[in-house]
């Protein structure tokens, strides 16, 4: 018995949006995002301005499919937040884009 649902035979769905990513591999709880960001492993305000920029350059709501961008939206919120915290306990509450 299948029990993801597919039809017997049938390729999976994990395809669509992205090669190889489906809306299953856009998890969108803070633990799984803050996992994938690795936020333990940075030791500065630079290096955590540089992880929001490259992970918006691969999450951003606009590089996915219409299907996908309510999902990728609350991805981008959930990392920005849990960056901006990472960014408060360097002393340092300012985004790189709100400089001026």
């Amino acid at each position: 018995m299948d029990t993801r649902g597919e039809t017997a035979g049938a390729r999976p769905t994990r395809a669509i949006g992205r090669p190889g990513v489906g809306a299953g591999d856009l998890a969108t709880g803070p633990a799984e995002i803050a996992r994938e960001l690795g936020l333990s492993r940075f030791a500065s305000v630079r290096a955590l301005q540089r992880l929001r920029r490259e992970f918006a350059a691969r999450n951003h709501p606009d590089r996915w499919p219409p299907a996908f961008q309510d999902r990728a939206n609350q991805r981008m919120m959930v990392a920005n937040a849990l960056i901006d915290s990472a960014l408060k306990r360097f002393g340092s509450s300012i985004r790189p884009s709100a400089r001026p």
